[in-house]
């Protein structure tokens, strides 16, 4: 029993954060001594300003460009490992990344006569309006629609509504001929007529 006993029974769950030790540095502590920090208030605040953050962070960075590469050499047909390899050592394509400025796009100029939203519709003349041009213009097209679809059906109806017969169909429209002739019997037997014996 005693060695099933489990210690962290009964025991209080930890709520909370340890403190860090006594030497800790609390405020701004990974700058040189160059930059000059604004009393208390700066010193607490654990980031450092836009133009401090440029003295430290280079503004472009050069790194290979394996994109570019993987492209050079499916367009030269390479697929093993060993050729693209061979290819990436010899032929060292390169790229910048850029911070901070590089990376903000300038913001596109609004034109002056764009409409926000859902464009109005232009009215109608009320000239069309009183001649009930709208509804005639329907009739005409409903009349057209109705038209079309007679034709359709005449044309349906004239269609040649030939059988056109394949395998399958042959297959099963066959009948096999059967020979009136009996079958095939032993000579002995041939001699012998037939006798039927009742026994009542």
């Amino acid at each position: 029993m005693k060695n099933n006993w489990n210690d962290d029974v009964a025991k209080q769950r930890k709520r909370g954060f340890n403190l860090p030790p006594d030497d800790y540095v609390y405020g701004i502590k990974s700058f040189p001594a160059s930059v000059e920090v604004d009393g208390v208030a700066a010193a607490l605040k654990q980031y450092c300003t836009f133009e401090q953050c440029n003295e430290f962070i280079p503004k472009k960075l050069i790194v290979r460009d394996f994109i570019a590469m993987n492209k050079a050499t499916a367009k030269l047909g390479l697929t093993k490992t060993k050729d693209v390899d061979h290819f990436r050592a010899l032929h060292d394509i390169k790229k910048e990344i850029c911070f901070y400025n590089c990376t903000r796009t300038k913001k596109k100029s609004i034109p002056s006569e764009i409409v926000h939203g859902i464009a109005t519709r232009t009215a109608p003349p009320i000239r069309d309006l009183i001649q009930n041009k709208y509804l005639h213009n329907w009739l005409h097209q409903n009349s057209i629609r109705r038209c079309k679809e007679l034709l359709k059906c005449e044309n349906a109806k004239n269609v040649s509504r030939t059988v056109y017969l394949t395998k399958a169909s042959l297959l099963r429209q066959h009948r096999p001929k059967i020979d009136s002739k009996l079958s095939w019997k032993i000579p002995y037997f041939e001699k012998v007529s037939g006798i039927y014996c009742t026994n009542k």
